[in-house]
């Protein structure tokens, strides 16, 4: 059994981390992960400079090998800029972590090693990153 952290975020006083939660933890116990941990944090992933300590924790365990999966909600969960999320997602990669998205479940039949994987994952992931980008814009 592999270990996995949840991270959830949310941005709003309306929006709650419990309806995330509870499709997360699905996703883990239908995948057979160990969850070892659950992060959470109220707080904006589009604004410049905001610091996100949960999510830099579990950054973190991926870097020391604790993990080797991070389930999110929705990709726009874990961040809201195109170029961080390609970043991201190759980074954890090479930390032997990949990240998971309860909703956006297309993206693990293109989660593949080799180049071609590769050119598929950041060409979806950007497309992603992209929304997420216009839809923070629209709303700011």
């Amino acid at each position: 059994m592999e270990n996995a952290i949840i991270y959830l975020r949310v941005s709003t006083k309306e929006q709650n981390e419990e309806l995330q939660k509870n499709d997360c933890i699905k996703y883990c116990n239908n995948h057979n992960f160990n969850i070892i941990n659950i992060y959470q944090e109220r707080v904006s992933a589009w604004k410049e400079n905001i610091i996100r300590t949960e999510r830099d924790k579990v950054i973190q365990d991926a870097h020391l090998g604790n993990i080797q999966h991070i389930v999110v909600w929705a990709f726009d969960r874990w961040v809201r800029r195109r170029d961080t999320l390609i970043e991201d997602v190759e980074t954890l990669m090479n930390m032997g972590c990949k990240l998971h998205s309860v909703k956006d479940a297309w993206y693990e039949s293109i989660n593949i090693d080799g180049p071609l994987g590769k050119t598929i994952r950041e060409f979806m992931l950007g497309l992603i990153g992209s929304l997420a980008e216009m839809e923070s814009q629209r709303r700011s």
